[in-house]
This record gives structure tokens, C-alpha cells and sequence, in this order.
């Protein structure tokens, strides 16, 4: 069951829109970064530092009960007099009464909001103006460019596809993500458990300010950050290599041919925080590497900071995945130039504030009573002992490419700072396959083993890169920087063309739990009803997909609990009687989807079970009553409607 391709635009525009709004646009006015930086490391420093703000701002938004839009811009107003040099209006520039200081910076504020737009279009020129060559590209430049757009479109579309072709949410975790920011839009946090829930007040607040169909927008995102990691992984290897040929090598190799990786590509085309924070870990690890000796040093540790703590609010695996990433480059930047004291005191002191901050709201909630999540806390302290992956052929390449890359720089005399560049990529692809071959050491934990092959991938392709550029610049000697390149391009086209013919390009399986017909009838229901109007008897996890509305019921809970009574059906269990709403849905399965997983195969006795008691009930009620109305009969579902007289004292949850 397709999606219109008319929301499907307008979900995407309303992503990047948000997104934009956010890590662009904001991020360069409340944390603006030296013009004299490189355009991308300028962009990753602004966004980080912003990407960690907002969610700490969201945290304290939902505490006071103030997530909304108009909470959001007064927040933000507020913080831009304090963050963006607005100091000065408030304490020094005006010698009066503080509420007249404050009125002054109020006007001056409004005064640079209504030339915003101006300034907007003038940054945009200005963006379109740096776009535009200074000469005429040359012939390979429009060749890398249009190769380029073909590597990143065919990933794209292998992000993409099955998102657009089924109406069901992809991944295991879809109904959670809905539940939670479902709950943080109605200012409730840690609904089930204390989590890190850095992503979800990430979605909650640009659907607020984007004014987005909640589902769509969280369907589309998961494959949208898939796309943002392997950008991620092209612009580290554009870093580290200095060239775009090798640079679209690891774009290649990360984001069309996933059967190389040792990672689950069919997470990328669903929704989770995982996938969210490990954007960051390449990003954060070149900020750190920079930040021990580059000119802007400050800002590049900055960003390398606010990545970290970005990376813990999101989520505990990949904070750990980007610190170990930090952590390694920076002790590459040490082999090459030594420790730079200074730096060193600077990080040993705001790490440790930074760990503090993001541990303030999980422990704040754990000291208010409220329990850790149950099923998470189990999945981090399980030790359940497997076979460890031996390091593959793969990997045991990309190891050997980064040495390639440091005897030919050793062999042209480049400087020890270009020196350490193979040293970061070594080491963060050494600090990758240690944490994957932990087990051989004795050391077994469920949770970091398990997803320790997301690090490998988005270190290996870098490192496979970097290898490429070894030979492309070892090729300048002979036959010259021009002919060395058009041969590195037309190598890497014929490597797209044999990989893709070897590995042909393909959106995974959904990694769903429930049929389209189930998603799609649910959301029509919540969308054609009121909230409280409404009862779905059917299996628990599609409630999500409604965002709570209405009221839900398992079908066993249904059959055992509701009573026919003179006033209609009510449920009835130990805590009283419950009235029931006036409309109740009844889902019978016809036909049996199963997501391909065991866990799920596990549940499907259970599930039939269920379904024949409540057919059963179904045929008794129609007995004594007469056929109920069939509101929906696709292949995989059947749904009926009972209607009955609203309840004259109104409806409780059941």
C-alpha cells in the first residue's frame, strides 16, 4: 500500500525545512563559528553546539510544561539575548532601571528581527554566489560531480523505497519512537522508564515548529538520517584524504553496499536514536583531531565537545562509539605534534561538566521515583556469551590502507600533521574492531557487542578511502596530478558498475510488525473520530500509530473483562466498572503477517489464539443482536464497528 507521492513531498520538505531551521540557520546565529574555518567544519561546529543545546532546552521546556511553539520562540528570543552579544544592551550600553534595560534590548531584538529577511536573502546569495566556480570547472570536476550524484541518489532510493512503498513504520522500536514523542509533545517525559530522550525532544519539537503529520514526519526521518550518516562518513573522508574521488569511494562502499559492512543496513531505513547519534561519531572524531593544533582551536573544541554530549543525551551506545572516536583521534593528534597542555586542561575540565549535564535529567527522574526502562536496562547489563566475528578481509584491508597512506606521505616528506591523518583513521578503525573483538579479552556485554558493527562500518569505509587516495596520489608522480585523477574516476565508475552488478542495489525488507492495512486503518480511525469517542480492540503494538487517541484494548482483555449490561457494554475488572466508548472497532485478522524475525514467529500461536476468541465473541454478539457492520475488509484485515449509546457520564480508560 503506497503513500501519496503528495505527502511524501511535503513530509521531506517539512525534514529538511526543520532540520535546516535548526542546525543551519539557528545553529549559525546562536553559536556562530570563525569565517576563517573551512565551510563543513564550520557548519559540524555550529550544528553540534546547537544540536546539544535544543535538546537541553527541550528537557527544560517539557519540566515546565511549555513545549509548545510559542514556548519555543520565547525560549529562543530569550537565549539569543544571552548568547548572541546582547550582554552588552543588557548591562553596560544602557545605565537604567533594569526593566528599562530590558525593554531597550527587547526593541533592539525586534529591530534585528524585522531585518532578518534581508539578511537571509543576503546569506543565501551568498551561499549560491560560493557554490558558483571562479573559472570554468574543468571537465573532471563536472565528471566527479554528476558520478557523485549517482552514488548518492542510488542511496537515497535504497533508504527510501520501501518507505514510500508500505504504510507501515519500519523497525522494531517505531511504536516506542511514536510513544515517546507522542508524550513529550504533551510535556510528559520518561513515560515507561528513564531513557535518554534526546532524539524524541529533537522530532517533537520540529514537528511542533513544522506543523507535520507526526507519523509521516517520524516514517521519513529514519531514512533521512541513513542518507545524513553515509554524508557523514563522504565529508570524514573528504576531510582526511583532501579529495573527492576517494571521498565518493566511501560513500560507495557505506551507503549502496551494505552486504561489505558488518551492520544492519535495514536499521537505516527505519527510526532510532542509534542511527541519530552515530552521525555524529566520524564529525566529532575530525573536530577533536583538529582541535589539538589547528588555527580556531577553541572552536574546534568546541564542537568536539557539544558532539559528545549531543551523542549522550541521544543515545548510550553512540556516546560511547563517539567518544572512543574522539578519544582515539586525539591521541593520534598527540603521536603526531605531542600533548598540547593547554588543550589537555581545557577538555579535562569540561568533559567532566559535560558528563554531568547529560546525566542531570536522567538522574534528576531516577531521584523522583521513577524507574529505569525495564526492557533497555536488561539489554545493557546482558552478557550473553556468541560466537565472536572473526575480523574480515574487509577490515583487514582497511587497516592496511591508512599504512599505505602514511609510507607514501612519509615518502614525499609531508609535515607530522598531515602525518597524523593516517593515524586517525588507523586508530579509529583499530578502536572499532577492539570493541567488536572484545569477547576474545573476556569481556561480554549484550548491548555493545551486538551493535558494535555500526562503528566498524562508518570507520572501515573511510579507511578504505583513504587507501584509494594513497594510489591516486602516488599516481601524480606518473603520468601527472590531471591524468592521475581522470584515472582514479574512471576506476571508481568501473568499480560502481561491477559492485552494483555484484551487489545490486536494493531497498531491505520492512522491518515492520504490522501489515500496511493495520497502520493505515488505525490512523484513519483516530483521523475520523474524536479522542474520547473511540475504542479499537486489537493487538496492542498499532496503538502507538494513533497517538494515543481513543482507547485500546487486546482482544483476550476484551472477551474476558467487557459485560453486556442494560446500558450497554462496560468493562469490568477489579478497580469497578468502566463505561466503554460509543464506537468500538473490533480488528480480526484474516490472513497472518509476520515480520521475519523469531521473536515475532514466537508470538503468532499467541496471536491466533486470541483472534478466534475474539471471532467467537463476534458470533455470539451477532447472534443476539444482528450482523455488525463491516467498516473495513482488506486482504490481511477485517474490521467491524459496534456502535452503542455514549456513556452518560463520560468514559474512562479502561
Amino acid at each position: 500500500m503506497a503513500l501519496p507521492w503528495t505527502d511524501v513531498a511535503s513530509t521531506l520538505f517539512r525534514i529538511v525545512a526543520g532540520f535546516g531551521l535548526f542546525y543551519g540557520w539557528l545553529a549559525g546565529v546562536f553559536f556562530p563559528a570563525p569565517a576563517g574555518m573551512p565551510r563543513g567544519d564550520r557548519f559540524w561546529v555550529q550544528a553540534l553546539s546547537m544540536g546539544a543545546y535544543a535538546i537541553l532546552l527541550g528537557y527544560l521546556l517539557v519540566a515546565l510544561h511549555v513545549f509548545e511553539v510559542l514556548g519555543w520562540v520565547v525560549a529562543l528570543g530569550a537565549s539569543h539575548l544571552l548568547l548572541a552579544g546582547r550582554r552588552r544592551v543588557l548591562w553596560s550600553r544602557y545605565q537604567l532601571r533594569p526593566a528599562v534595560r530590558l525593554g531597550a534590548a527587547v526593541l533592539e531584538e525586534l529591530d534585528d528581527l524585522a531585518r532578518t529577511p534581508a539578511r537571509a536573502w543576503q546569506r543565501a546569495r551568498g551561499w549560491i554566489s560560493a557554490l558558483r566556480p571562479r573559472g570554468r570547472p574543468s571537465l573532471v570536476s563536472v565528471a566527479t560531480g554528476l558520478l557523485g550524484l549517482v552514488i548518492l541518489g542510488v542511496s537515497a532510493w535504497m533508504h527510501f523505497a520501501s518507505n514510500v512503498a508500505h504504510a507501515a513504520l519500519h523497525f522494531a522500536d517505531a511504536s516506542v519512537v511514536v510513544l515517546w514523542v507522542k508524550a513529550v509533545a504533551e510535556q510528559r517525559l520518561f513515560v515507561d522508564g528513564v531513557y535518554p530522550e534526546g532524539f524524541h525532544i529533537t522530532l517533537a519539537a520540529l514537528i511542533k515548529l513544522t506543523m507535520s503529520n507526526p507519523i509521516l514526519f517520524i516514517k521519513f526521518v529514519g531514512p533521512a538520517i541513513g542518507v545524513a550518516m553515509a554524508l557523514s562518513v563522504a565529508y570524514f573522508a573528504a576531510r582526511t584524504s583532501g579529495r573527492a574521488v576517494p571521498a565518493l569511494a566511501a560513500l560507495l562502499v557505506y551507503g549502496t553496499l551494505p552486504a561489505l559492512l558488518p551492520y544492519e543496513f535495514s536499521r537505516q531505513v527505519g527510526t532510532d536514536s542509534q542511527e541519530f547519534g552515530h552521525i555524529l561519531v566520524l564529525p566529532v572524531a575530525w573536530l577533536a583531531y583538529r582541535s589539538w593544533f589547528a588555527d580556531h582551536a577553541e572552536a574546534y573544541r568546541r564542537g568536539a565537545l557539544a558532539g559528545v554530549l549531543m551523542a549522550a543525551l541521544v543515545h548510550p551506545i553512540a556516546a560511547l562509539n563517539t567518544a572512543a572516536a574522539a578519544l582515539a583521534a586525539s591521541i593520534a593528534a598527540w603521536l603526531a605534534i605531542g600533548i598540547h597542555r593547554p588543550t589537555f586542561a581545557w577538555y579535562a575540565v569540561r568533559v567532566a561538566a559535560a558528563a554531568l549535564l547529560a546525566a542531570a535529567p536522567l538522574a534528576a527522574a531516577w531521584l523522583m521515583g521513577v524507574p529505569l526502562h525495564a526492557s533497555s536496562l536488561a539489554f545493557a547489563t546482558s552478557q550473553e556469551r556468541f560466537a565472536t566475528p572473526p575480523v574480515s578481509p574487509w577490515a583487514w584491508a582497511g587497516l592496511a590502507a591508512p599504512a599505505l597512506s602514511l609510507v607514501v606521505r612519509l615518502r614525499r616528506r609531508r609535515s607530522p600533521l598531515e602525518l597524523g591523518v593516517p593515524l586517525l583513521v588507523l586508530l579509529t578503525l583499530g578502536t572499532s574492531l577492539c570493541i567488536q573483538q572484545a569477547p576474545r579479552f573476556g569481556f561480554y556485554n549484550t548491548a555493545i557487542l551486538v551493535r558494535s558493527g555500526e562503528f566498524v562500518a562508518l570507520a572501515l569505509a573511510p579507511a578504505l578511502a583513504l587507501g584509494w587516495s594513497a594510489v591516486e596520489e602516488a599516481l601524480e608522480a606518473w603520468p601527472g596530478p590531471a591524468a592521475a585523477r581522470w584515472v582514479s574516476w574512471a576506476a571508481l565508475s568501473a568499480v560502481t558498475a561491477l559492485a552494483w552488478r555484484a551487489e545490486p542495489p536494493q531497498s531491505p525488507h520492512p522491518y515492520t510488525m504490522e501489515s500496511d492495512e493495520f497502520v493505515a486503518e488505525y490512523v484513519h480511525i483516530a483521523q475520523t473520530n474524536r479522542p474520547t469517542d473511540w475504542l479499537a480492540v486489537s493487538d496492542p503494538k498499532g496503538y502507538a500509530y494513533a497517538l494515543g487517541q481513543g482507547f485500546q484494548l487486546d482482544p483476550v482483555s476484551f472477551v474476558e473483562h467487557v459485560v453486556e449490561t442494560a446500558d450497554g457494554l462496560v468493562y469490568q475488572d477489579q478497580s469497578g466498572t468502566h463505561p466503554l466508548p460509543a464506537r468500538i472497532y473490533l480488528f480480526v485478522e484474516k490472513r497472518w503477517w509476520v515480520a521475519p524475525f523469531p521473536s515475532e514467529q514466537a508470538e503468532l500461536p499467541r496471536r491466533q489464539a486470541a483472534n478466534e476468541r475474539l471471532k467467537r465473541w463476534i458470533a455470539d454478539y451477532s447472534a443476539r443482536h444482528g450482523p455488525l457492520p463491516v467498516v473495513f475488509d482488506g486482504r490481511y484485515l477485517r474490521v467491524y464497528e459496534l456502535r452503542q449509546r455514549p456513556a452518560a457520564g463520560g468514559v474512562s480508560s479502561p
